[in-house]
């Protein structure tokens, strides 16, 4: 027994500052933003008394209901881009010669060392009115507009620059794991290079899960980028928990957004891998 104890004793002590950090930073955080959620709104304090009025407000009005589908329609789309896209990318990776590929993931990872922010803000140089786009259409004598920010298509460009390095990663992860020769009798068989890739794609099923999950789940809850590029041209939720919390002072209501918001994604995903598992009959 004496030395069954320091065995098991010496794993649980190199887990317990990881265990402390997750719990001061993750749950303690999450736990007090569902506490607060249920108080009702006030200038002079948090009155007594615990309530689902938030809630209820939120889940029975058609607007709020609105930004919920919205939220989930430009993840999805977000997370589809980045996986079509990704796909390539990952494949040359995939490729590339020992040396070379060190050098690719230290090009596909240099942007994640620059803020979010700064990264946002990129893009208005590029979408804004005397910004980098417009000068080229100038330049080529074609028509350009008087800004290309503040709508839809200007927050997908940037959600997909911040969280595509992300899906790169799943999807390369997951051919690493692929055996080339695979490819090869692929084409011995007669399939072209097209061909045979498409034939492969099956097998990285649970990279592309992994990434597609990644991706939604930090888009639905991305606030800078749509806030500097669709301005009041695109609303989500994240942005509805900001306004409420923070302009309109209404921190209850804006916790129980953000409740809502974590809820709701956690289901999305569970769904989602749940319907993926059984359509290829892989544990979901």
């Amino acid at each position: 027994m004496t030395r069954v104890a320091p065995a098991l004793l010496m794993p649980a002590l190199l887990l317990l500052p990881a265990v402390l950090a997750l719990t001061v930073l993750f749950a303690c955080p999450l736990l007090f933003l569902a506490w607060e959620s249920l108080h009702r709104f006030s200038l002079t304090g948090t009155p007594p008394g615990l309530t689902l009025a938030n809630y209820l407000r939120l889940l029975g009005d058609p607007f709020y209901l609105g930004m919920l589908g919205e939220t989930f329609r430009l993840a999805t789309m977000t997370a589809l881009i980045c996986l079509v896209l990704g796909y390539p990318v990952a494949w040359c990776l995939r490729l590339a010669p020992r040396r070379v590929q060190g050098w690719l993931l230290l090009g596909l990872l240099a942007p994640l060392l620059v803020s979010v922010v700064v990264r946002s803000f990129g893009w208005v140089v590029v979408l804004g009115e005397f910004g980098l786009l417009n000068a080229g259409l100038r330049a080529l004598g074609l028509p350009a507009g008087r800004t290309h920010l503040f709508n839809e298509g200007a927050v997908l460009a940037g959600l997909v620059h911040v969280f595509f390095p992300f899906m790169v990663l799943a999807l390369f992860g997951s051919l690493q794991r692929l055996d080339l020769q695979l490819l090869r009798a692929a084409r011995g068989l007669g399939a072209n290079p097209l061909r045979a890739f498409l034939a492969l794609v099956p097998l990285t099923l649970p990279g592309a899960v992994a990434g597609v999950s990644t991706v939604f789940a930090l888009a639905t809850g991305s606030y800078v980028t749509v806030a500097v590029l669709g301005g009041t041209g695109v609303r989500v939720l994240a942005v509805v928990a900001y306004e409420q919390a923070v302009s309109g002072m209404n921190w209850p209501l804006g916790a129980a957004v953000g409740v809502v918001l974590l809820v709701a994604t956690t289901l999305a995903l569970r769904l989602f891998t749940a319907a993926v598992g059984r359509m290829y009959r892989v544990p979901g």
